[in-house]
């Protein structure tokens, strides 16, 4: 019993007194472990450039699902101008634009055998879905726009339209003169 006597912590609580005994080495360890690995953690995801931040996790993440809808829902305006906003599908629709497009609406979409995609005027209206519509299906008979959706996937034509609506339309560049009813 006296070897029990000299740990008690000199401290009592109604008569109840206090070993000071050590903790276990596996616990302090698992304990120094862990704080080792959240300096380590805390300076790869935010004290340096080297990993991921949660927000660009979370926007692949975003993009990845927006692939994955684009592939499998029926397209929206609402869907196609939200994918305006993000600069993946502008990235992709860019390299599509400029592949497939560029000749006929210049790089720039400012029109020299196409119209000009930067006005206010649209020859079938100026809405997402109209434009999706008309990269699918074609333009105007005999005026050379071909019908899209057996050369491009569905994604492919959706990130087209996304490129025109988030980074052309509205950048009224001088081109060719304007052709249909101006937007409202």
């Amino acid at each position: 019993m006296s070897e029990y006597i000299d740990k008690l912590r000199e401290h009592e609580f109604d008569g109840i007194h206090e070993f000071d005994n050590y903790l276990p080495r596996w616990w302090l360890w698992t304990f120094y472990l862990a704080c080792i690995f959240s300096v380590v953690y805390w300076l790869y995801y935010h004290g340096t450039a080297l990993g991921p931040s949660s927000t660009a996790h979370f926007d692949n993440e975003y993009e990845a699902h927006l692939a994955l809808e684009a592939k499998t829902k029926p397209v929206t305006g609402a869907m196609l101008e939200e994918y305006a906003k993000l600069p993946k599908m502008l990235e992709a629709g860019k390299q599509i634009f400029e592949t497939n497009c560029a000749t006929c609406h210049k790089p720039d979409g400012s029109g020299l055998v196409g119209p000009n995609l930067t006005d206010k005027h649209w020859i079938h209206g100026p809405g997402a879905e109209t434009i999706y519509k008309v990269v699918s299906e074609g333009g105007r008979p005999g005026q050379g726009m071909v019908a899209w959706k057996t050369l491009l996937s569905a994604q492919k034509r959706q990130q087209v339209v996304a490129y025109v609506l988030g980074a052309i339309k509205h950048t009224n560049r001088p081109g060719k003169a304007p052709e249909g009813t101006p937007e409202k």
